[in-house]
């Protein structure tokens, strides 16, 4: 399937199979591929999508629903992630073998972003075709957070509104919940980073603030708490007794 969607896309964009694996793999290899006699690494795909310009998400959302025994790897991933742990994500890879090409192509980004080489295998920003249906399942918002990272910030705005205008908040699971209120945190904290002031801000806080108080939900609504307090320049005493708890 993989060969057959590379075909697709290199005739749709007019290239030869010389021009489509210039500089990435020879063209023997390449059409090999192509014709499903040979498979790809994670790594030489990515890097052939990126050369050329082809959504990384896109690309991969003609394999299908993720696979429900992936569900428990989801959280792992994103802890080990978060932590900086390559090792762990190598390991959750080799331990992974659903066949969703998805998760694994996503797990070799994440491992290129921690080790410091995303910029030969850099994912395309997030095609906006992944949110073009009139609601967001886990899958969708579960790769939405990890791509976040590969926007600019006036792009990233517009993934987290429409995430919020399109997401059904009150009929979601509680996993769904905590993925949105994820999503909105990590814009917030580009924000602070970037030290970027817009007006919807309030917006991002007030949705932290409307969650309903269950535990799983709390840190969210904690951290919007601080994020208010900073952006409205109340005392640094005040925020950096904030920040505390919540980096802590």
């Amino acid at each position: 399937m993989i060969g057959e969607n590379l075909q697709e896309i290199r005739k749709s964009l007019h290239l030869t199979q010389d021009k489509m694996a210039a500089g990435i793999v020879n063209r023997s290899f390449y059409s090999r591929v192509e014709g499903g006699c040979n498979s790809i690494t994670a790594a030489t795909l990515l890097k052939l999508l990126y050369a050329h310009e082809i959504s990384t998400i896109e690309f991969l959302q003609g394999f299908g629903s993720i696979n429900p025994n992936t569900d428990g790897y989801q959280k792992k991933i994103t802890l080990a992630y978060l932590n900086g742990d390559a090792k762990e994500l190598r390991h959750i890879q080799r331990e992974l073998k659903i066949g969703d090409k998805r998760i694994e192509y996503l797990i070799e980004l994440l491992i290129a972003k921690l080790e410091g080489y995303s910029h030969s295998i850099q994912i395309e920003k997030l095609s906006w075709n992944l949110m073009k249906k009139d609601g967001l399942d886990e899958e969708n918002l579960w790769l939405i957070f990890h791509v976040m990272d590969n926007y600019d910030f006036e792009d990233l705005q517009g993934v987290v509104e429409t995430v919020l205008n399109k997401f059904d908040f009150d009929s979601a699971d509680e996993w769904c919940q905590q993925l949105v209120a994820q999503i909105v945190v990590k814009y917030l904290k580009a924000c602070f980073d970037q030290k970027k002031m817009n007006i919807e801000i309030q917006k991002m806080i007030n949705f932290l603030k409307s969650l309903p108080n269950l535990v799983e939900l709390s840190e969210y609504k904690i951290q919007a708490a601080y994020y208010e307090k900073y952006f409205q320049s109340c005392k640094k005493d005040i925020t950096s007794t904030i920040k505390n708890l919540i980096y802590a």
